[in-house]
């Protein structure tokens, strides 16, 4: 597959992909890296990097336990995405990788500060033929205001210089590496700490930029420095590779969108299912209500038996079994219920829906909201076409399109940082329909590095956090309650290691393990 974005109407049946919402899809481009990826950076010393799967879970888990986050980023997804704007718009926030206020991009038209690119109009940036290191051009199809982030100055040997934030990916002699991957660059007591050594990334060669550099080289690191939280930025530049030249220095964009600027936007756009539209909820002013605890509470008991939670009655049947109210809150339980693999946004919209057939009068009222999408997505877009036959540029007809509209890209990421997405846009908190991307994702991620993805799970996203307060008050007292809580999660398999560090946590005694698994 090439490059250029997904031009089929439907979906991208050439690459393994979930659909989600009404027209959106998440697929699978690329992964680089495994599991043994994880370990083989924490195991530099054992070459290969892994033992066996028993100790390389055990080290995961750890890794995660403890926030050691650097492994994480050796592996890297690319995903092809299909969104609504005002979804997308969430999903971007998450871009972690920029380029500092003042930093000069190479621009056909002569160098420009990256902060004014937005406001040029049709901008064609240098870029590196990834395959030949030969200066080419491309057109910049998005700009990004990231907001103000902790930045370091890179200093070359040659004396150019960069500021950017610490996981920004520049092209060096290995391939792409953020600057902490490369360097082991971090920040301490106000200074710029890294592993010094020939680290060299590619450069354009004369540092000075334009159309008249024909290649770029390679160019030695000669120092970082911190200088603190700037405002940030970065640029999506058209493929098919995803780099610009800034300071003459070839730097990566992590997002190529569908441009409406050069490309007609298609007629597509997100209408929500009835499952979907609730009215604002009144203690959460951030979200909606919950329509399916709502209907489940008002739906009438059923004779039909349950087939989730024997002692509860059936209040909704679906081919046949039945399903109760506590039943429908759990995402295992509807999956199971509707009988499929759904995920858990989608089980809660088929199930509201399903819901929605037992109250006749109110669907009725959704169906009219949703009528009134239609309606309003159907006039934009007429009002669109019609600018257009009018002879208006593409790059300001499309500034009457809503919300709604669908885009397309792709998007890289580390691991570590698309598990931290995944970590706040799968709460129960998050939007629905973000919720229903993450999840998406999740499927992937969990199938290509399962042990990362059940340390992540058991660790960090079905875990939490407690204060000094929280942990005083819920610590178990007396040396009895003490064992029996080591015992139980001796039963869930935490053998010495785990149990100690459970132990130190709690501000317990660390001897009480020798009680609970004695060990060899």
């Amino acid at each position: 597959m090439t490059e250029e974005l997904h031009e089929n109407p439907e979906f991208p049946v050439e690459l393994p992909y979930r659909r989600v919402l009404d027209k959106g899809f998440v697929a699978l481009v690329d992964v680089m890296g495994t599991d043994a990826s994880i370990v083989q950076a924490a195991r530099v010393s054992y070459g290969k990097g892994t033992k066996t799967v028993r100790s390389d879970k055990a080290l995961i888990s750890y890794l995660m336990r403890h926030r050691h986050t650097t492994p994480w980023e050796m592996i890297e997804f690319k995903f092809l995405m299909r969104l609504p704007v005002f979804i997308a718009r969430q999903v971007i926030r998450h871009r972690t990788a920029c380029l500092a206020e003042g930093t000069i991009v190479d621009l056909v038209d002569g160098p420009r500060r990256i902060e004014e690119v937005g406001g040029l109009r049709g901008p064609s940036a240098l870029q590196v033929d990834e395959r030949t290191h030969a200066i080419r051009e491309a057109r910049v199809l998005g700009f990004h205001r990231n907001g103000p982030k902790p930045v370091f100055r890179m200093v070359l040997a040659d004396g150019r210089r960069i500021e950017a934030t610490k996981d920004h990916r520049f092209l060096f002699a290995q391939g792409w590496r953020t600057l902490e991957q490369a360097t082991g660059l971090s920040e301490r007591d106000g200074a710029a700490v890294w592993r010094h050594g020939d680290h060299r990334l590619l450069a354009s060669e004369d540092g000075a930029g334009g159309a008249a550099v024909a290649v770029a080289t390679l160019v030695r690191i000669e120092a970082f420095e911190y200088v603190g939280v700037k405002q940030t930025y970065d640029l999506e530049v058209e493929g098919p590779y995803h780099n610009f030249l800034a300071n003459g220095i070839v730097t990566h964009n992590s997002v190529n969108e569908y441009s409406g600027r050069y490309s007609l936007v298609p007629d597509r756009f997100w209408v929500p299912d009835l499952g979907a539209i609730a009215e604002q909820d009144t203690v959460n002013r951030q979200g909606r209500a919950d329509l399916l605890k709502e209907l489940a509470e008002a739906a009438p008991e059923r004779k039909e038996p349950c087939a989730f939670v024997a002692k509860e009655p059936a209040v909704l049947v679906h081919d046949g079994k039945g399903i109760s109210r506590p039943a429908l809150l759990d995402p295992l339980h509807r999956s199971a219920f509707l009988g499929g693999d759904a995920l858990p946004s989608e089980s809660y919209v088929r199930c509201t829906e399903l819901l929605l057939d037992l109250f006749p009068e109110r669907k009725a009222r959704l169906e009219k909201v949703r009528a009134t999408y239609r309606e309003h997505n159907e006039r934009c877009y007429g009002l669109y076409q019609k600018l257009l036959q009018d002879g208006v540029a593409r790059e300001i007809a499309r500034s009457v399109l809503p919300l709604s509209m669908y885009t397309e890209w792709y998007w890289k990421i580390d691991l570590h940082n698309l598990l931290h997405f995944l970590k706040l846009r799968m709460d129960p908190h998050a939007q629905l329909e973000v919720r229903a991307y993450g999840e998406a994702m999740a499927t992937f991620v969990k199938e290509h590095v399962p042990l990362a993805w059940e340390a992540f799970e058991n660790d960090n996203l079905m875990g939490t956090f407690l204060s000094r307060a929280e942990k005083e008050v819920l610590m178990p007292l007396g040396r009895d309650a003490q064992l029996r809580a080591l015992r139980a999660l001796f039963e869930r398999g935490y053998r010495r290691r785990r149990l100690k560090e459970v132990c130190r946590k709690l501000e317990i005694d660390e001897r009480l393990v020798d009680e609970v698994d004695p060990g060899a």
